[in-house]
Order: C-alpha cells, then structure tokens, then sequence
C-alpha cells in the first residue's frame, strides 16, 4: 500500500521531482544513490537530502517541467510559520507605487505626444 504524503512536505516533494526527472537520473544529479532518494520520499522516515542536492533536484525537475518541488514545499513551510507573511505588506506598498509610477509616465506620454502636434495642446488646451 503506497505512503500518503502530506501536500508540504519534503516527502511529497522528493517524490515529485523522482516522478519529473526519473530516479536514477535525479540521484545522478544529486549526488545519491536513488535508494536514499527513496528513504527521502519515504514519509515515514526523516530523512532529508542536502540544501545543495535539493536545489540540484529543484532545477532538474524545472527543467522537466515539473516546477521546483523543494523550493515550493520550503515557501510554504516559511508561509505557515509566518516569515514571510510581513513581505505582504510591503509588496501591496511597491505594487501600489510601481501603479503610481506607471500612471506617471503614461501621463508624461500623453503631454509629450500632445506637444509635438502640429497644433500642440498643452494640458488638453490647445495653443
């Protein structure tokens, strides 16, 4: 009977980047040996790969297609614990000043464009 792996966790994580890449590949890539990526993937257990093996595993399965499984179970692990939830604030606040800036130069456009009109308009005024 297969293992029910939790949704964020390393587990499901080495079992979808064995899944995108192949094992032996992705224990190639790692610097492993596949069985110990299968104690990896394993739920029961706990054991864990590397940082530098699962960033390794992250581009392979990137490559594949699959996205980065390590990296994605790692955020949301942050995202549970509230690190990262302050980040929030001050994206709403570059998000709300990169629109500002856009509105800026969409408007700078508009009087440049006006201004060389061969009756130029000014501020929607015409000369």
């Amino acid at each position: 009977m297969p293992y029910i792996r939790p949704e964020n966790s390393f587990a499901s994580a080495t079992t979808s980047a064995i899944n995108a890449v192949g094992g032996d590949v992705l224990a190639s890539v790692c610097g492993v040996f596949y069985s110990r990526l299968r104690q990896c993937a394993n739920p029961m257990r706990s054991d864990v790969i590397s940082l530098q093996a699962a960033l390794d595993a992250d581009i392979a399965a990137a490559r594949a297609g699959a996205g980065c499984p390590y990296f994605e179970v790692y955020a949301a692990c942050l995202h549970d614990a509230g690190a990262i939830t302050g980040l929030a604030n001050e994206r709403a606040g570059l998000r709300a000043m990169i629109k500002s800036i856009a509105a800026l130069l969409r408007e700078c456009a508009d009087r440049m464009t006006a201004a060389i009109e061969p009756k130029p308009r000014l501020c929607g005024v015409a000369a």
